[in-house]
């Protein structure tokens, strides 16, 4: 598996894998991915907290990029590996087009 710590974050020390035999990214608090089955509180949290219906970093992740360019450099290191499904540690995994998921839940980042 390969590994890379995401720079620009220290709050977070996010560590994101690639599992080359199955093409998986795996990630904890990087995104989140809640749909709209999401119930009670935690649907609101999300809600809240722009992650609910859509895979994408959360308002607090966002808060917490202390050096946005680190960041967008760590973000494009992930995008050069081979990865079609996305495991997350919160919501539903993304099975097909993850790359293109990631891609797009990070284009806010110059």
């Amino acid at each position: 598996m390969d590994q890379h710590l995401v720079r620009g974050m220290p709050r977070l020390n996010e560590v994101v894998f690639l599992h080359r035999p199955s093409r998986s990214l795996i990630i904890t608090d990087l995104a989140f991915s809640f749909g709209v089955e999401t119930r009670g509180l935690l649907r609101f949290i999300m809600k809240f907290n722009g992650g609910l219906d859509r895979f994408s970093p959360s308002r607090f992740t966002q808060s917490i990029m202390k050096d946005r360019a680190a960041v967008r450099a760590s973000i494009d290191h992930i995008l050069r590996w081979d990865f079609d499904r996305i495991i997350v540690g919160h919501g539903n995994n993304i099975e097909t087009g993850g790359r293109e998921v990631f891609r797009a839940a990070f284009a806010f980042l110059p």
